[in-house]
């Protein structure tokens, strides 16, 4: 179909659309009867200020003049692979929407949480991390704390001993997947809050770190999360409690409870 032909039968296909009479949509457009006649004749063409105004009366683009209206909808970019990956998953799964629903059980904030140290056989390890709700989803982030040159341990830098996370809400308790980019490695916790006679709130459940495994390392290991005050004072003060403790320097009941048989 030639271009004039095409531009008049859209015009055509719009009105309608729109359930506008021709003689109501040249009014609007401040053009004469035979003027909007002889594009929709395909005898005339519109210079841009008037193609331009046609476009937003319509609301449509310049595309009125080549294709024929309704247009298909425009080509999205392709996605990260890592999120298409991720999409894919999620079909796959069924995964519901309600794991990433605001979990009341688990706030957003700042948590300290003791776990066996998985680099140092026989320590304690202590840190804090952060729960956030983003629009869609909630996440996590964390450092390690530095580790003695000792322990072998090689990640030194911000950055090395950054983690992320995914927090997925559960019927019971809450699932997190963690992300190591630096090791490419994934770990997992299961989290449940507890009902105890401490004045704090007290999170209990288990974590793993995926590796292979090897002799005095820990890969699995039960852990303790405490929530922090929401006050800089008190986030500030968990911050720098951070770091690696004998079993006896720790309350009794974390350890007891860290050290106790999988």
């Amino acid at each position: 179909m030639p271009v004039l032909a095409i531009f008049g039968e859209n015009l055509r296909r719009l009105c309608a659309a729109r359930d506008l009479s021709l003689a109501q949509a040249a009014r609007d457009l401040g053009l004469g009867k035979v003027q909007f006649q002889r594009m929709l004749k395909a005898e005339s063409f519109p210079k841009p200020n008037l193609l331009q105004r046609i476009c937003l009366y319509f609301g449509t683009d310049a595309r009125i003049l080549t294709e024929t209206w309704p247009f298909p909808p425009p080509e999205m970019p392709p996605l990260p692979t890592v999120m298409a990956g991720l999409m894919q998953v999620a079909q796959y799964t069924g995964l519901p929407e309600s794991h990433f629903a605001p979990d009341p059980g688990l706030p957003d904030g700042h948590y300290t949480f003791f776990r066996r140290s998985m680099s140092r056989y026989g320590y304690v390890a202590r840190t804090v991390v952060q729960i956030k709700s983003l629009s869609q989803s909630r996440i996590l982030r964390a450092f390690d704390f530095p580790q003695p040159k000792q322990s072998g341990w090689s990640r030194k830098t911000p950055k090395q001993r950054e983690f992320r996370g995914m927090v997925f809400k559960q019927g019971v308790g809450t699932t997190i997947i963690l992300v190591h980019p630096e090791s490419h490695a994934l770990s997992s916790i299961y989290l449940q809050p507890q009902t105890t006679h401490y004045a704090d709130t007290r999170y209990y459940g288990v974590t793993n770190y995926g590796r292979i495994e090897q002799a005095d390392i820990v890969n699995t290991t039960r852990l303790v999360w405490i929530a922090v005050a929401p006050r800089f004072s008190d986030i500030l003060q968990a911050h720098r409690a951070r770091g690696l403790y004998r079993p006896e320097e720790v309350p009794q009941d974390i350890a007891d409870f860290l050290f106790r048989p999988l």
